[in-house]
């Protein structure tokens, strides 16, 4: 079915097929006991080419009612464990008035090196995030576990140094240009690195697909927080930084036990030399930048309103915690369509495979058609399921003040109830766009999911720099719901281009 390198026209095309895996010519020697790439293609062609003869053509055969929904139950899990850790801090916070690296009865002045460490360490640990997951789930998929663990931890600690340097650089800028006092850069500097080093190590739960695990630990370093502060009577802020090293030691330990399991199962199948780093680079490069991008864009309103002047504005930045409360609880929001873009994208890559066999070369605009139909179908289960998540979070907000009775967290003022009702429309919007990145990553096609994010990083800034400053600081949410409305007609627009020509995608992918 189609041109796909699924079905090689010749020695050449097979050879280059595997190149484009990751094939060269040192593991084919290691591995094969060939002399080249273009050797093992010759080996292979005879084989490929009986196949793509004698293979019938297939019809994609109807799933029953039964197994789509389990299919679907257990992909739309696995889609909202990742929200798991907010909800569970969310839910210290409620109980215990205190999570993993929040406390509620902190003041403005100590809240605000503690939330702009938070931002600060997604910013430097995004690319990083996005660069371990995008390369270590390729040599996972293909059973490499020993390469995946040595690129992990290579891609790792190259994070740890970029933090290491940047926690140093800002505590240099801190000294040179005092903007906080002292013990608030201190403060910055100590918060950044205990939290980017738990963020590189938790990634790896997510590339190794156990994000249960990922949620366990998140929750035991809150239950040492706990332990800590309320039994052995250690101050919270204390108590907050043994945990978060100890979760961060124990991500990295553990991650290192599971590439072991996974290897020994595999068994030993030799080590095969890395990639040239140039070439690492060069092909992660567009992840790293998403992975920068996208936190800078989903920080950027916070950004803009914690640094509009206000009546008190002792700092550059100030904290706004009845803000960052209707964010918190907006997000709650995302849980379900996080759930279905999960369920829509395993769908789409599941039935892959089986549709490129029900068409022949000359059906190419049918299966497109058909693809794009798909994806259609997929996106407005992600709308209607980020619909209804704009009213999951009033509704949690009446049960957790039933539940929980004097809980602030529950008790909303007017900013928190504005921003909650505005923030949560915009990340209704940015659910499908999360989608839309999904399907043009799946296809090596990061460019348009890029650009879409400069604009919407631009129309984010601009917009909630302007409303911050000529009204209030709660209008800075406005910002996002624009920012999240542009990047929604960019990806779409992508996504669309794409499907018109989803054959030579899927060639130029394989």
């Amino acid at each position: 079915m189609l041109a796909t390198s699924r079905a090689p026209g010749d020695e050449l095309e097979v050879a280059a097929t595997l190149e484009s895996l990751g094939w060269t010519d040192q593991q084919v020697v290691e591995r094969f006991r060939l002399p080249d790439v273009f050797a093992l293609a010759r080996e292979i062609w005879p084989a490929v080419r009986a196949r793509s003869v004698t293979s019938a053509h297939m019809r994609l055969r109807a799933e029953s009612l039964a197994k789509t929904l389990t299919a679907g139950a257990k992909n739309f899990l696995k889609g909202t464990i990742f929200a798991a850790p907010m909800i569970i801090s969310i839910l210290a916070m409620l109980t215990l008035r205190y999570s993993l690296w929040a406390y509620q009865y902190l003041t403005v002045e100590e809240a605000t090196p503690i939330a702009l460490a938070t931002v600060l360490s997604f910013l430097a640990t995004g690319g990083f995030t996005q660069a371990i997951a995008r390369r270590g789930l390729m040599y996972v998929g293909q059973s490499e576990y020993g390469m995946a663990r040595r690129m992990t931890f290579l891609l790792a600690r190259a994070g740890a140094m970029v933090c290491a340097l940047a926690g140093v650089g800002l505590l240099l800028a801190g000294m040179v240009f005092p903007l906080f006092p002292i013990a608030m850069t201190a403060s910055i500097v100590s918060h950044f690195l205990l939290l980017c080093a738990m963020w590189l190590s938790l990634t790896i739960f997510y590339m190794l697909r156990a994000e249960v695990l990922f949620t366990l630990l998140v929750g035991a370093g809150t239950w040492l927080v706990w332990a800590l502060h309320e039994t052995l009577r250690v101050p919270i802020t204390t108590a907050q930084a043994i945990a978060l090293g100890a979760t961060s030691a124990a991500g990295a330990l553990l991650a290192v036990t599971l590439f072991a399991r996974e290897e020994r199962k595999k068994g030993s199948r030799g080590s095969p030399r890395m990639p040239r780093m140039s070439i690492v680079a060069y092909t992660v490069a567009p992840y790293f930048a998403y992975g920068f991008l996208f936190f800078l864009f989903l920080y950027l309103d916070r950004l803009m309103a914690w640094s509009a002047h206000s009546t008190y504005m002792p700092y550059v930045v100030w904290f706004r915690g009845d803000y960052e409360l209707g964010l918190d609880w907006a997000m709650m929001g995302l849980v379900l369509p996080l759930g279905m873009i999960e369920v829509a994208i395993s769908r789409f890559s599941a039935r892959l495979p089986a549709l490129q066999k029900e068409y022949h070369g000359r059906q190419v605009r049918h299966f497109n058609t058909r693809q794009y139909r798909a994806y259609l179908a997929g996106q407005a289960l992600c709308g209607a399921s980020a619909a209804l998540g704009t009213l999951v979070p009033p509704i949690l907000i009446g049960l957790a003040g039933r539940l929980v009775p004097g809980a602030d967290a529950c008790t909303l003022g007017p900013v928190s109830t504005l921003v909650l009702r505005v923030a949560s429309f915009g990340y209704a919007l940015l659910a499908p766009c999360m989608l839309n990145c999904l399907v043009l990553f799946s296809l090596s096609v990061p460019g348009p999911a890029l650009a879409g994010l400069v604009v919407a990083i631009l129309v984010n800034g601009v917009v909630g720099f302007f409303l911050t400053r000529l009204e209030h600081y709660a209008l800075a949410a406005y910002g996002l719901v624009a920012g999240a409305g542009v990047f929604l007609v960019f990806t779409t627009h992508a996504c669309r281009q794409v499907f018109r020509r989803m054959d030579y995608h899927l060639y130029a992918a394989a």
